[in-house]
């Protein structure tokens, strides 16, 4: 039999760095996915939103909820695939626009959102999440393909504090 795939295509799927970066295979040590599980239960991992809703829905959904981003994406419907990201509506970025003109919280969503946040596996290394936070608020988490959760500079600080001995 020959198969008549993309050879570059085969080669990803069993690629380690490509299967790490999508959530398929973990790093030893301290990782991702060991501070998404340390996150606080109360708040969702992950809020989707879709590029339609009113910017001043969105953001009363993410007061209601405790959040400070929500993914934009093109369902809501779970498990989200990570190439369903579109974007990502952050607290301090719709505030900022939001100062400079009022009207644009009554916009969908789909105008004011920012860039998707960097994605990252489940099993990388917390110090790739730090590095990749140095140039980003958040960064969203995959597992098996799949966005699973957000994380922030405080979810890690808040892990490290918690491990740190007394």
């Amino acid at each position: 039999m020959v198969w008549a795939g993309n050879k570059e295509n085969l080669s990803k799927i069993f690629d380690d760095n490509w299967m790490i970066r999508f959530g398929f295979l973990r790093m030893e040590g301290t990782i991702a996915g060991d501070v998404l599980a340390a996150k606080d239960d109360s708040i969702p991992e992950l809020v989707v939103i879709t590029p339609d809703v009113a910017t001043r829905d969105a953001f009363s959904r993410m007061r209601e909820l405790g959040v400070s981003q929500l993914v934009v994406a093109t369902t809501t419907d779970l498990p989200l695939a990570a190439k369903e990201v579109s974007g990502m509506l952050s607290e301090l970025p719709l505030m900022d626009k939001a100062f400079h003109a009022p009207h644009l919280l009554d916009r969908p969503v789909g105008d004011v959102m920012e860039p998707a946040p960097p994605m990252l596996g489940v099993g990388e290394r917390v110090s790739d999440v730090v590095e990749r936070l140095e140039h980003c608020s958040a960064v969203l988490v995959l597992d098996g393909g799949h966005p699973v959760g957000i994380l922030t500079s405080q979810d890690v600080l808040t892990f490290l504090t918690a491990r740190a001995p007394q």
